[in-house]
């Protein structure tokens, strides 16, 4: 768990922005490399470090299960203080530029009160190379640890 710069107590916010710095990080590089992004997950561990998770997709390529067996993946490593999840979903309305799909990054935090989070990041994929990303949302999001949200 990372710590508060001010108190120097355990800060699960800070935890959630990690792991969301992390799959951000990787869904961009993925998108611009191959254009693509498949169902990844990432967990903290209570002494920090980052470890990925990488589950195989479903014969049918469902996305939804494809995320849904990454979540079940993150919910049984109990050694993990916060875990997250980014896929790639569509919208199901454009969003305010436009944009019909988006990375899709859930967060969920083992202390109570401190998720689950969800965060949708529009893009655009352009037409000769690139990816153009939208302004990223939060809202409230599935649980990850516990009963679905």
């Amino acid at each position: 768990m990372t710590r508060d710069a001010d108190t120097g107590g355990p800060s699960p916010r800070l935890d959630l922005e990690v792991l969301l710095g992390h799959l951000a990080g990787f869904a961009r590089a993925a998108l611009e490399s191959r254009g693509s992004l498949t169902c990844r997950g990432a967990y903290l561990a209570p002494r920090g470090g980052i470890t990925n998770v990488v589950v195989e997709p479903p014969e049918d390529g469902s996305g939804a299960a494809h995320m849904e067996s990454t979540r079940r993946a993150l919910a049984a490593v109990d050694h993990a203080t916060a875990a997250a999840l980014a896929a790639d979903v569509p919208l199901g309305a454009p969003s305010k530029e436009g944009m019909t799909v988006a990375v899709v990054v859930e967060l969920d935090h083992r202390v109570p009160g401190e998720g689950p989070l969800r965060v949708v990041w529009p893009y655009r994929r352009r037409r000769l190379r690139g990816v153009r990303f939208g302004t990223m949302t939060a809202g409230p999001g599935a649980a990850i640890f516990g009963p679905p949200g």
